[in-house]
């Protein structure tokens, strides 16, 4: 990988690397499997929420929670499966540590944070395409998706859990939505640590010029690497046979960080240029500890999804 700057002239941020592999059991999935070898600089900036307390007994689980009455269907890679299974009309309780439940509001989940799931989250008592908001909460995080569209043919959800990535040295987690380019999710994630709390907020649209909206789906990633405190954001098309169709897409993110310290003292990083502006497969990522340190925000990103981060840029 070059980790060499530029001043491209572009006002944006982000990197990219990952091919797409089947997962899940009955319908094909991405996890990203290459993500760029060079280590990432940067900092976080937003206004920090806070994070609900988890009770001791749940130290080890993920809490989905859903704010509609929907169906949640899971299924894990040694083919067991939890929830209720709209296609035969069944409800599964298969998977050790897993509770699902859904009430005339709200569905939720509990899963362990070890653990690999594929997630599907729908409706079809409803004649009309659903979208839903989620909240995913574990110790010291709490991640809000807005707009996930309701999923039948393939899940609108994965979770990687932390692993060690060989080609990368690094362990990190992913959080994979399964999206289209008229449907795009909204992201915001706090994490909270000794050092303090950080919170990211990221909005995401898709130009495509005059053309029609590629009917192919998109796997939005975010990816959070505990250790060296680095989060980022890699969009790609589902599967590699698709790209070409988003050949002159351009994905626009905006964002805002805040950062709140361990004294307290707030600071907030709303970008003053456009918004990052990269291509399929394109990827950003920046380390919210070196903000926390007092070495500012700086971005590294490949905008143009060639797999080489050919932005390294400071936030204002």
């Amino acid at each position: 990988m070059d980790s060499s700057s530029s001043s491209s002239g572009s006002d944006s941020w982000n990197f990219p690397t990952q091919t797409p592999q089947g997962g899940g059991n009955r319908y094909p999935t991405v996890v990203p499997t290459a993500v760029p070898t060079v280590k990432p600089l940067a900092r976080p900036t937003a206004m920090p929420t806070a994070v609900p307390a988890i009770e001791d007994d749940d130290v080890e689980k993920n809490k989905i929670s859903v704010n509609s009455a929907v169906n949640i269907y899971i299924e894990t890679d040694d083919d067991q499966r939890a929830g209720y299974d709209w296609e035969v009309d069944e409800t599964y309780d298969e998977i050790p540590g897993v509770e699902v439940s859904r009430s005339m509001g709200r569905s939720s989940a509990v899963l362990p944070n070890d653990l690999k799931y594929y997630l599907w989250m729908n409706y079809p008592e409803s004649k009309e395409p659903q979208t839903f908001d989620a909240v995913i909460t574990s110790p010291g995080r709490y991640l809000k998706l807005t707009n996930i569209q309701e999923a039948y043919s393939s899940p609108n959800f994965v979770y990687n859990p932390p692993a060690y990535n060989e080609d990368m040295d690094m362990e990190f987690e992913a959080f994979e939505v399964m999206a289209s380019g008229d449907e795009l999710p909204g992201v915001e994630f706090t994490i909270t640590d000794e050092y303090g709390e950080y919170n990211f907020k990221f909005t995401t649209e898709m130009r495509n010029g005059n053309r029609k909206t590629p009917d192919a789906p998109i796997d939005f990633l975010i990816f959070h690497n505990y250790n060296e405190g680095e989060i980022g954001i890699w969009i790609s098309s589902l599967y590699n046979e698709d790209a070409k169709l988003f050949k002159n897409a351009t994905f626009d993110v905006a964002a805002e960080f805040t950062l709140w310290d361990k004294d307290g003292e707030l600071n907030v990083i709303t970008p003053k240029t456009k918004p990052i502006s990269m291509k399929e497969n394109g990827m950003f990522f920046f380390n919210y500890v070196d903000w926390q340190n007092g070495e500012g925000l700086t971005l590294k990103a490949d905008l143009d999804g060639d797999d080489y981060y050919e932005t390294n840029r400071k936030l204002k």
